[in-house]
């Protein structure tokens, strides 16, 4: 079974300290907070990487798996007249070993299956926010374009008003 120092190399070793942001201030520069929302922060890029990682950490382990199921059986299979007590220890300690393999195996695939989920979701989330953003700010300028207009149009009308009351004064 390999050991640590291969699976330290399943991960990414340049993921910011927190890819979803954090309250006292992002990694991923300041939020924008503009008519009462803020784009959602975080790097979908950098959670998809987080789940590669997991995925493959997830098949890393299935790897172990196997070679433990294998050379267990090989070992309880040979014939070559092991038996007793240390037989017994092995199958069990073996037993073990391939429930923790299998338990970390699926851990790792669900967790890199959760990051991708989330790293499409935050993805979108960015995407929508940003576009309701521009939005309003579109329409907003409009808004104030027309109320312009509108102001324009009473001030017309109060001086034509008043130039219809006082014929003389024109």
């Amino acid at each position: 079974v390999a050991g640590a120092a291969e699976m330290a190399t399943l991960f990414p070793t340049t993921i910011a300290p927190d890819v979803l942001g954090s309250p006292g201030g992002s990694p991923f520069g300041p939020a924008s907070v503009e008519f009462g929302f803020e784009v959602p922060q975080g790097s979908p890029g950098e959670l998809e990487a987080l789940g590669n990682g997991m995925r493959n950490a997830g098949g890393w382990f299935g790897d172990q798996l196997s070679k433990v199921q294998t050379s267990g059986r090989l070992a309880l299979e040979a014939g070559g007249g092991w038996g007793g007590q240390a037989s017994s220890a092995f199958s069990e300690l073996s037993g073990h070993l391939i429930q923790t393999l299998s338990g970390n195996q699926f851990a790792c695939d669900q967790a890199g299956i959760a990051l991708g989920q989330l790293s499409k979701a935050l993805e979108h989330a960015q995407q929508a926010t940003r576009q309701a953003l521009a939005d309003c700010v579109r329409l907003h300028g409009e808004m104030v374009t027309q109320q312009g207009a509108a102001n324009d149009a009473a001030t017309r009308a109060s001086t034509l008003e008043q130039a219809a009351n006082n014929p003389l004064e024109h």
